[in-house]
C-alpha cells in the first residue's frame, strides 16, 4: 500500500468518525465531540530510592492527549454540566532537561462544571475535575536505555477547570478549557518493586469541538 493510500484511508476514517459523532449527538440530549489536550508542569519526586542519575531539581512532565468528549450541557440554559474526556495519551518525563521516560496509554477525565454565564452565543463555566491516566513505557526505555519487562506509569488526581463554549450555529460548539491538577504518580513493574514515583502539578489547555444534540440548545 502506498503512502497516498494510507492518507486516503486516514481521511476516510476521520470523516466516518465525524459523521458517527454527529449522528449520535443529534439523536440525544447530550453533546458528543473530539478533543485535543496539552499539559505540562513540575514533579515533586520520590525517586531517591532508585539508582537513577541526574538532577531531580528540574524533574518535569508533559502530556498530549486526544479522544472522545461527551458533555451534558454545552449550550443549554442549565447551571450544571458533566463532561467526560476519554482518549489516547502520550506522557514524557524529563530530568535535567533530558528525556527520562515516555509512556503511551490512555486517560479518563471527569469535569463537573457550573455555568456562571449562559447565552445563545456562549457558555462560561468552572468547576472541579478528577483524572486518571495510565501508560506503558515505550521502546526507548529509561534515559534511552531499554529495560526488560513492562513498566507502567499510573497517575491519579484532581483540580479545577474553567472554560468557554462558543456556539457555532444550531448544531456545533467550539470549547476552550484551561485547568490545574495535582496528581500522584505510581510506577508498576514486572521486574522491580512498585513505587510512588512523585506528585505532579500540571496546567492543561484543552480544545474540543462538540456536535450538539437536539436537547442541548439554549432555551430548550
Amino acid at each position: 500500500m502506498t503512502a497516498f493510500d494510507h492518507r486516503i484511508r486516514t481521511l476516510a476514517l476521520v470523516a466516518t468518525t465525524v459523521l458517527v459523532l454527529f449522528t449520535a449527538s443529534t439523536a440525544s440530549a447530550s453533546s458528543v465531540g473530539i478533543y485535543l489536550d496539552y499539559a505540562l508542569g513540575p514533579v515533586e519526586n520520590d525517586l531517591g530510592v532508585l539508582p537513577i542519575p541526574g538532577s531531580f531539581d528540574s524533574y518535569e512532565t508533559g502530556r498530549i492527549s486526544a479522544g472522545l468528549a461527551v458533555d451534558t450541557a454545552v449550550a443549554k440554559d442549565k447551571l450544571f454540566n458533566y463532561r467526560m474526556n476519554l482518549g489516547y495519551e502520550h506522557v514524557r518525563e524529563k530530568i535535567g532537561g533530558s528525556t527520562f521516560a515516555s509512556y503511551n496509554g490512555g486517560s479518563f477525565e471527569n469535569i463537573f462544571g457550573f455555568g456562571v454565564y449562559r447565552s445563545k452565543l456562549m457558555r462560561v463555566w468552572l468547576g472541579p475535575s478528577v483524572r486518571l491516566g495510565v501508560g506503558v513505557l515505550d521502546d526507548q526505555g529509561l534515559f534511552g536505555v531499554p529495560v526488560p519487562g513492562t513498566l507502567i506509569n499510573l497517575t491519579a488526581g484532581g483540580g479545577l477547570a474553567a472554560g468557554i463554549n462558543v456556539h457555532t450555529g444550531n448544531f456545533g460548539s467550539a470549547a476552550f478549557t484551561i485547568g490545574y491538577q495535582y496528581a500522584y504518580q505510581g510506577k508498576f513493574s514486572t521486574i522491580v518493586p512498585s513505587v510512588l514515583s512523585g506528585r505532579d502539578q500540571r496546567v492543561n489547555f484543552n480544545f474540543a469541538y462538540f456536535f450538539r444534540g437536539k436537547g442541548d440548545r439554549f432555551g430548550e
